[in-house]
């Protein structure tokens, strides 16, 4: 059995068991993952295989639930992944994995617009908050207080003309933004796919994707807009 700690400090555990290298035993003390929410991400993963991906399952207790409940944290269980990680072999074929990234979510996207949306929205939701959002305490979408971190440090330059202008103009955009996003086509995606949670086959093409505690709703336009990040800012 290998073990993993990706936790963050005492009040957010995160132990990973890996099981015979077909199965993964994770343990949290973060109650975002529920067996409605479970429930869900199958659906969701089913989507991913019947695009070609190969993609790890959850997998119910013998009582027909996906949580059991210990010492105040969480357990559930998951199918492995055992494949080649982009990760481990990016520095060959970076560009050309940037490519097949962007390319495989706009098909996703096409094939699954308006399919099956859940009441989860994803990471880079504008206005409504993703479940990590809520967990860490925000009160507003990670987009609006990244830009108030962004005028906060303006002002302590002394560029309080500049935050001020970008604020009024944040505001027009949100509030013209606001009128009509919801209306605008959606789709169910994984999330933040990074080399670090995407495999690859022998020929370097991605073959599948794993980690989907962060999936969620999400505006379409908005969702590539963020895939997109990397033509000006390198990402993993």
């Amino acid at each position: 059995m290998e073990f993993t700690d990706s936790s963050h400090g005492d009040s957010d555990i995160c132990h990973n068991y890996l099981i015979d290298r077909k199965y993964v035993l994770r343990i949290n003390s973060a109650h975002v993952m529920t067996d409605g929410r479970l429930e869900e991400l199958n659906r969701l993963t089913e989507r991913y295989r019947e695009f070609g991906m190969h993609v790890p399952k959850f997998l119910k207790a013998k009582d027909g639930r996906f949580i059991v409940e210990r010492d105040g944290n969480i357990c559930y269980l998951s199918e492995y992944l055992d494949e080649t990680v982009a990760d481990d072999v990016k520095d060959g074929c970076l560009e050309e994995l940037r490519t097949q990234r962007r390319i495989f979510i706009a098909r996703f996207a096409e094939k699954y617009r308006n399919v099956d949306l859940t009441d989860t929205v994803s990471m880079y939701s504008i206005f409504d908050l993703s479940p990590y959002d809520k967990l860490g305490g925000l009160e507003i979408d990670e987009k609006q207080d990244n830009f108030n971190h962004l005028t906060a440090d303006l002002q302590k330059a002394g560029e309080y003309a500049l935050a001020e202008r970008l604020t009024q103009e944040n505001e027009r955009i949100r509030r013209e933004l606001k009128s009509f996003y919801k209306e605008l086509p959606r789709c169910v995606f994984r999330g933040d796919e990074n080399f670090s949670n995407l495999c690859v086959d022998e020929n370097r093409r991605i073959s599948g994707l794993f980690d989907f505690n962060i999936s969620g709703t999400e505006v379409i336009a908005n969702y590539l807009a963020n895939a997109a990040m990397n033509f000006f800012i390198p990402m993993k």
